[in-house]
């Protein structure tokens, strides 16, 4: 018997992209899934194109309507929903490739090789990851919002860490010791380009905290990659498409960027400091310090975009303020993006 995949996908306002997103997860060659929808609130044409979708045929698709509470709310829902004993989540502004969900289970059955790992086949309590690279689609910056957009150019993008199977002390030393305080993560905190268990991510969603809305992911990733018994990243499967927009929140002026790092942080320490059987206490603090000089630099690029008057004193009241050279000279970063250097 193969596991069940449950596909969550979040929808807000996603009538120009969401049918490329859903006819691409219909098109799957591993066919044994469903597809749950989470119209969260839309206020376009994305709750009728659900609907339209629902179906209770082979791979069964499901919709949830709900009041608007957010991308955080809107995925986890979809867990409460979920009847697979895996899960695979993907936005409703990307696309896959038709062997996504094939590429993932056969990672997930590759695990089962090693001595030390339990056949998560037949048993996904036993907590097996399974990553897929990614491709980032940069669309045309004139995309309208009603348009599908117009990909002007792609990139691949690999995690950190060298494609294998994580298992043991290879897991502890390799990735959980080095999760946080890198430019390039040793494994990509999102939520998507992933099969995780089911089991794995509800005995985890205590630490969420749905207020956080820039790098919200690691809310119930990090928990997760901690918590797992063993981490496959597959080596050439470009699976997942992520659409580039450069008018998207991350890429404008966010007056409240300051409060969400801080609650982003707290989860984090708070992840870390509940694993210190896999991780010392001096690695934590300095992968956590590592992390922080990381939030400073998006601080920095944030308020960069403010372009009302007082930006360069508001600059320098933030660098006194979050004593941001102090941090950064006791750990120096790493970087080799151009942006970021």
């Amino acid at each position: 018997m193969t596991p069940r995949i449950s596909v969550i996908v979040p929808v807000y306002n996603a009538a120009a992209t969401l049918a490329v997103c859903v006819e691409s997860i219909l098109a799957q060659t591993y066919r044994d899934f469903e597809l749950i929808l989470i119209d969260d609130g839309s206020t376009d044409d994305s709750g009728a194109m659900c609907d339209a979708y629902a179906t209770g045929e082979a791979p069964a698709v499901r919709v949830l309507h709900q009041a608007n509470g957010g991308l955080m709310r809107a995925w986890m829902a979809g867990v409460g929903l979920a009847r697979g004993e895996y899960l695979c989540l993907i936005d409703s502004d990307d696309w896959v490739e038709p062997v996504l969900l094939a590429d993932l289970m056969g990672g997930l059955r590759s695990a089962t090789e090693y001595g030390d790992v339990v056949s998560d086949v037949e048993h996904p309590e036993a907590g097996t990851v399974v990553c897929c690279n990614h491709v980032i689609d940069h669309i045309a910056s004139d995309t309208a919002a009603h348009m599908a957009p117009r990909v002007i150019r792609s990139e691949r993008m690999r995690h950190g860490a060298a494609p294998g199977v994580y298992t043991g002390e290879r897991l502890r030393q390799d990735i959980h010791c080095r999760i946080l305080g890198n430019e390039n993560r040793t494994v990509s905190m999102s939520r998507c380009m992933k099969l995780i268990p089911a089991q794995l991510i509800r005995r985890n969603l205590s630490i969420c905290d749905p207020a956080i809305r820039m790098g919200e992911d690691v809310n119930i990733m990090l928990p997760v990659l901690l918590d797992a018994s063993c981490i496959v990243i597959l080596a050439d499967s470009y699976d997942y498409h992520y659409i580039y927009n450069d008018a998207s929140i991350t890429h404008t002026y966010d007056a409240g960027l300051e409060k969400n790092t801080d609650r982003l942080f707290a989860v984090m320490k708070e992840a870390l400091l509940a694993r210190s059987d896999l991780i010392p206490t001096e690695a934590s603090a300095d992968m956590l310090e590592r992390e922080r000089s990381f939030f400073y630099l998006l601080e920095f690029k944030n308020e960069l975009r403010n372009s009302t008057p007082g930006r360069t004193g508001r600059i320098r009241d933030w660098l006194r303020r979050r004593q941001v050279t102090d941090t950064i000279r006791r750990h120096p970063m790493a970087v080799s993006d151009r942006t970021n250097r």
